[in-house]
């Protein structure tokens, strides 16, 4: 594997640990209903904690970004917060 998301669910962090060798230029989060809740650049990281604690419950979409000098590839995943 090329990264590691946890916890999911979540209620307050989550972490994005990524396996030696792989960058991110960029996450974004959005909600359900495409509105971009959370943008931020994460170039040369290795592991990344993004607060989620002050988001609404329910069903997100995370896409972390690879800007690679020749091609740009994503990764998307569902995301659940569960905040009361």
């Amino acid at each position: 594997k090329t990264f590691k998301i946890y916890p999911n669910p979540t209620s307050d962090f989550i972490n994005i640990d990524l396996a030696k060798g792989h960058n991110l230029s960029d996450l974004r989060l959005f909600n359900i209903n495409g509105e971009l809740l959370i943008e931020s650049d994460v170039k040369s990281r290795s592991h990344v904690k993004l607060n989620v604690s002050n988001l609404q419950s329910g069903i997100h979409i995370l896409i972390l970004s690879n800007d690679g000098s020749s091609s740009k590839s994503s990764i998307v995943r569902k995301l659940i917060i569960t905040n009361e």
